[in-house]
């Protein structure tokens, strides 16, 4: 209001709650441009909407309903900006909000949008991101819905879900944690809680992602198979257990890469490369390889072949590249394996 000279007021009767007596505001702005001086006026203003393949086509005039953001912030964007950055997802019939809290974290995260629970269901199994942030109030699907569909879905089980929502209650708490969310958010909120909290979910799961691929380099095909860790959900285990399994089967076959693997998962190589690495925090060529050198290892422990055998039965044919390999996950070369402190 001040800065377009105008004024604003409030009149109230706080000790009356009938409707016809309740709070007026009103708002006065001068008309034209007089009183405005020359440096306080903008004859051209650009705005810069930043889009993605997923969203849909921007209705003139109804910017609040899309994803809106300053021009010097486009290389925060999902789509143009620094891969290394954590993706999230923002899930929220309320415009302003979605513009509000992606104004405080787009410094930090690639972000998208979701207007609703539908919405953000499709982003989220087309593009996998490491975080949602979700209203739970929401036309179409609710929060509660989406986060039920979200963990139950094979694509995106893995990805840790903040609910925000406008009941504290417990029973409110009991019924998100039964559809699986991570966490919880009430509003009003504090955007620096909101920020701590994304944080501490992804170094979480960086952590959990950490100690199981350790794990994991250490274990024989029959555990892997057998694969039973509480880092991971049911569901994600299974996920898991399918990808090994089918790589065992074709193990000799130095062709073995992401899109046939991707192919057999039933997911684009897009959809496979977020997974595994939401999962394992490795690319899906890292863990293929992992899977074959744990193969090897077992072999030469039960010295079924020299390591040139060895290694083209496990789909290595450069026995350079296959040695490197090997010494970066065990710690020594086929030919000093076991270290003499293997257990």
């Amino acid at each position: 209001m001040e800065i377009h000279h105008g004024r604003i007021t409030v009149e109230s009767d706080p000790d009356s709650y009938r409707e016809e007596n309740g709070t007026t505001f009103c708002v006065f702005l001068p008309k034209g441009k007089e009183h405005l001086k020359q440096e306080e006026i903008v004859e051209k203003t650009t705005i810069t909407v930043i889009r993605d393949e997923f969203s849909e086509p921007v209705p003139e005039l109804e910017f609040l309903e899309n994803d809106l953001i300053p021009a010097d912030h486009q290389s925060q964007d999902g789509v143009n900006g620094k891969e290394d950055k954590p993706y999230l997802l923002i899930v929220d019939d309320n415009a302003d909000l979605r513009i509000y809290i992606r104004g405080y974290l787009n410094t930090y995260y690639n972000i998208s949008e979701a207007r609703d629970g539908e919405e953000g269901f499709n982003k989220a199994t087309e593009r996998i991101p490491d975080l949602i942030i979700s209203d739970v109030m929401m036309p179409r699907m609710d929060g509660y819905e989406l986060c039920e569909k979200l963990k139950t879905d094979e694509r995106t089980s893995h990805i840790p879900v903040i609910l925000l929502t406008a009941r504290a209650s417990t029973e409110s708490r009991i019924e998100g944690l039964e559809t699986g969310a991570d966490d919880f958010i009430t509003k009003p909120f504090d955007p620096l809680e909101l920020q701590t909290r994304i944080t501490n979910l992804i170094n979480q799961r960086k952590k959990l992602l950490k100690r199981f691929m350790k794990n994991v380099r250490k274990m024989g095909i029959e555990q892997l198979l057998m694969l039973d860790t509480p880092d991971l959900t049911s569901m994600d285990q299974n996920f898991l257990q399918k990808a090994i399994e089918y790589i065992m089967e074709n193990i000799s076959d130095p062709n073995i890469n992401v899109e046939l693997l991707g192919e057999k998962m039933a997911l684009s190589r897009r959809q496979l490369q977020r997974k595994i690495m939401g999962i394992t925090g490795n690319s899906p060529n890292k863990f293929i390889r992992s899977i074959r050198l744990n193969r090897a290892a077992e072999l030469i422990l039960n010295q079924t072949g020299n390591v040139t055998e060895i290694a083209y039965e496990v789909g290595f044919n450069n026995l350079s590249w296959f040695a490197k390999s090997f010494k970066e996950q065990f710690g020594v070369l086929p030919s000093e394996y076991p270290p003499e402190n293997f257990k």
